[in-house]
């Protein structure tokens, strides 16, 4: 079972001071300055959890992937635009090879 101490710290709004776990309000009350900033403190924690590139960095931008190109397509012969036409009218598509409009 754990102490109260262990859930304090657990909790983590505080530091160790000389070996002795302190809250941040006890630490303010007896004027003792945080080694981290609350900033610092959850900027550790995301990237303990989810890992260093967690966080957007401006300064440190990630970089861009290049974007295959696309394959050329070869021109389409009369008899294949005959077919798109009448494909389209009857409502055919690649998975519905028989065509209905629905009605």
């Amino acid at each position: 079972m754990k102490t109260f101490q262990q859930f304090q710290e657990e909790g983590s709004h505080g530091e160790k001071v000389d070996g002795k776990f302190m809250s941040y309000a006890t630490m303010r009350a007896k004027g003792i300055k945080p080694k981290q900033t609350a900033v610092q403190k959850t900027r550790k924690d995301i990237e303990d959890r989810h890992g260093k590139g967690a966080i957007y960095d401006p300064k440190n931008p990630p970089k861009s992937q290049s974007k295959p190109k696309p394959k050329t397509q070869k021109p389409l012969s009369a008899a294949e635009k005959a077919q798109k036409e009448v494909d389209a009218r009857y409502g055919r598509t690649p998975w519905n090879k028989k065509g209905s409009l629905g009605t």
